[in-house]
């Protein structure tokens, strides 16, 4: 863990960043790879080191070790299509430990943009496969009260709900508030902003705290949903 608290990201880190990713070349990463570490990968693990108290509370299993939560900028290209060696992006992602067999896992995150030019913080489900999909749009429709509580209160920072619709419409009778996630084959919500000048100021974690904390509800409806769904594939194999 770093024993410097977060005093923002330094005004050039977004350029340094894009620059990297517009050279790949080994031998400009190379000759910056300090300053890239520097500029950028300790500030997301400062910021990440800020808010795990806050994590631990909403969610007493998730992973809280800074050095392994946060994106790498160098690529792992040998099973991608695409061949850059280095990301234009860097995140961390909060969740719980990864394992071989994967099952979902509510996760937050928190993402720096320059190509999108923006900044983004996100709650989701991570490692969803369809039949997982299925189970929590049941569960959307059983308890779409508390869903839309949870979802209120992660709109209430500015969050949008992403998501990617089914082409016909598999909702049947729904209220409308829930009919877009019913007929949703995957979902996120995300906060995303261009504010960059708090990016470089230690002000940066406050509104990351509030923002998570709107987002706290909907992880947790996330998570209850995640061990009723493993419950029941436990059960299943056992019929």
């Amino acid at each position: 863990m770093s024993s410097i608290p977060f005093a923002g990201f330094h005004p050039e880190a977004l350029l340094l960043l894009a620059e990297n990713r517009l050279q790949n070349s080994t031998a400009f990463y190379n000759a910056h790879k300090e300053e890239l570490k520097q500029k950028i990968t300790v500030p997301m693990r400062q910021i990440f080191e800020a808010l795990s108290d806050d994590f631990a509370k909403i969610d007493p299993s998730m992973h809280l070790i800074s050095h392994r939560v946060v994106s790498r900028i160098r690529r792992d290209t040998r099973f991608s299509k695409e061949k850059s060696l280095y990301r234009s992006n860097i995140w961390f992602m909060a969740m719980r430990p990864k394992s071989d067999d994967m099952p979902p896992s509510p996760c937050f995150w928190f993402e720096l943009n320059p190509d999108a030019s923006e900044w983004n913080a996100g709650v989701a489900v991570f490692a969803n496969p369809p039949r997982f999909m299925a189970f929590l749009r049941g569960e959307i429709a059983a308890k779409s009260d508390a869903f839309l509580d949870a979802l209120e209160s992660a709109q209430s920072c500015g969050a949008i709900a992403q998501i990617d619709s089914f082409k016909r419409d598999r909702a049947g009778d729904c209220p409308d508030a829930v009919r877009p996630f019913l007929n949703a084959k995957n979902f996120f919500v995300m906060y995303a902003s261009n504010d960059f000048g708090i990016l470089q100021s230690p002000k940066l974690i406050k509104k990351l705290r509030g923002i998570f904390a709107a987002f706290a509800p909907l992880y947790q409806f996330y998570a209850q949903t995640v061990l009723d769904w493993l419950s029941k594939e436990q059960n299943d194999q056992c019929k």
